[in-house]
C-alpha cells in the first residue's frame, strides 16, 4: 500500500474521479511509492508579472524511478481534433470545455522541475520526471479520442 499524502482525501474533493484514482493508488501501489494529492502549483508570469496557480492533481514519488505528475479527468471524455478542444460530459449528459490534460500536465511538470532546481535542498540531484493523464471513467479500448497514438503510452483508463 502506497503512502498517501494527505492519508485520506480531502473533505473538499468534489471530483469523483480523482477519488477513484486516489483509491486505486493508495490499494495497488507497493509500499515504496509516496503519492502526494492535490498539490498547489505556482508559475511566474513572464519578468515581472504574478504568480498563476494551478494544482498537480496527483505527484507519485518513487527512490529509484522518479516522479510522475498525473493529471486526472472524470466524465464521458471527448476530443475534437479539428478544433483542438477536449470536453467532459457529466451524469446529467451536460458538456463543458476542458483544458486539454496533456498540454496542464507537460506545463506542471517543467513548473516542478523549474522549483527543484530553484530549491537549495534539491538543486544538486536530478529526478526522472514525467507525467500522465488518466480517464478513469471511460474505456479507450474501442475508443479513439483522436489525439496523437504517442500519447497513447502515458493514457490510462478505466481498465488502469
Amino acid at each position: 500500500m502506497a503512502r498517501m499524502f494527505p492519508n485520506r482525501l480531502l473533505a473538499g474533493t468534489q471530483s469523483n474521479a480523482e477519488r477513484k484514482v486516489f483509491h486505486a493508488l493508495k490499494d495497488l501501489l507497493p509500499e515504496s511509492y509516496t503519492v502526494f494529492h492535490s498539490v498547489p502549483v505556482y508559475r511566474q508570469l513572464g519578468e515581472g508579472g504574478g504568480l498563476a496557480d494551478g494544482e498537480i492533481d496527483f505527484l507519485v514519488v518513487h527512490p529509484d524511478k522518479g516522479v510522475l505528475l498525473l493529471e486526472v479527468k472524470g466524465g464521458g471524455i471527448s476530443h475534437d481534433s479539428a478544433s483542438g478542444e477536449w470536453m467532459t460530459t457529466d451524469v446529467q449528459g451536460c458538456k463543458y470545455v476542458i483544458k486539454n490534460p496533456f498540454e496542464q500536465g507537460k506545463g506542471y511538470k517543467y513548473a516542478l522541475i523549474q522549483e527543484l532546481r530553484d530549491c537549495r535542498l534539491t538543486r544538486t540531484f536530478t529526478f526522472p520526471t514525467g507525467h500522465a493523464v488518466w480517464f478513469p471513467d471511460i474505456d479507450l479500448t474501442s475508443k479513439r479520442l483522436g489525439f496523437s497514438t504517442n500519447l497513447e503510452g502515458i493514457t490510462l483508463d478505466a481498465r488502469a
